[in-house]
């Protein structure tokens, strides 16, 4: 079976609930506290999609592969595709 990049399923429509999603990364702490790129990093998951990367890379002065890729290689860390709803258009 092919593997589908997240480019191909950008914006695909979940079939359980027929809710728009969009491609983003999870990032946990998973043995507690810890920072990176400026932000503090914990149990909990939290989610950035590519702009939210970027912003996050912004204060560093690279971008959002750029802080992914700072992300992926810090061992304290894991970081795992996800995908959340995508937010309304604005009119």
């Amino acid at each position: 079976m092919a593997k589908t990049s997240p480019s191909a399923t950008e914006g695909a429509a979940d079939p359980a609930t027929s809710i728009e999603t969009e491609f983003c990364v999870a990032v946990t702490a998973p043995a507690g506290p810890h920072w990176r790129l400026g932000r503090r990093f914990g149990r909990e998951a939290e989610t950035f999609d590519e702009a939210e990367l970027a912003a996050l890379g912004l204060s560093r002065g690279i971008g959002a592969e750029d802080a992914l890729a700072v992300l992926r290689a810090d061992p304290m860390l894991a970081v795992v595709p996800d995908r959340r709803p995508k937010a309304p258009a604005a009119d």
